[in-house]
C-alpha cells in the first residue's frame, strides 16, 4: 500500500496548526479498517536533511488525522517555503511496515503578528 498524490498542497501561516485527515479506502472502496495498526509521520525536505514530527492517530472509516504545529522562532518560521514530502509509516501488525509518501508543497507563511528586528 504505497500512495502518492503529488497535487497534495499545504499552505498555513506561522504558529498555525496543520492538521488534514486522509481517508484510506481498499480495492472494494471500503473504508481501511486500522485495528491494531500504528504509525507514525514526518514533514522533511527534499534531501532529508530536516524533519518535523506529525503527530499521527488513526480514527473511524479509514481516517487518519496529521497535525503539526508551525511555531516560529523570531521572524523566520521554523518550517521553510519549499517543496516537501510528507512521510507517513504505518505497520501492519501481520505483515510489518508500510509508506505512504505525500509528495507537494508546505509553504509557511510569515505571519504579520511578527515584527522585523532591527
Amino acid at each position: 500500500m504505497i500512495e502518492t498524490n503529488r497535487t497534495y498542497k499545504v499552505e498555513v501561516a506561522q504558529g498555525q496548526t496543520f492538521m488534514d485527515q486522509l481517508q484510506f479506502l481498499d480495492e472494494n472502496n471500503t473504508p481501511f479498517d486500522w485495528t491494531g495498526w500504528t504509525g507514525e509521520a514526518a514533514i522533511t525536505n527534499v534531501n532529508q536533511t530536516l524533519k518535523w514530527d506529525v503527530d499521527l492517530t488513526f480514527g473511524e472509516n479509514g481516517y487518519i488525522t496529521l497535525r503539526c504545529e508551525t511555531d516560529a522562532v523570531g521572524t523566520t518560521p521554523s518550517i521553510p517555503t519549499e517543496l516537501l514530502t510528507i512521510t507517513v509509516r504505518l505497520v501492519d501488525p501481520d505483515t510489518g511496515a508500510k509508506e505512504v509518501f505525500i509528495n507537494g508543497s508546505f509553504v509557511v507563511y510569515k505571519s504579520a503578528m511578527w515584527e522585523e528586528s532591527a
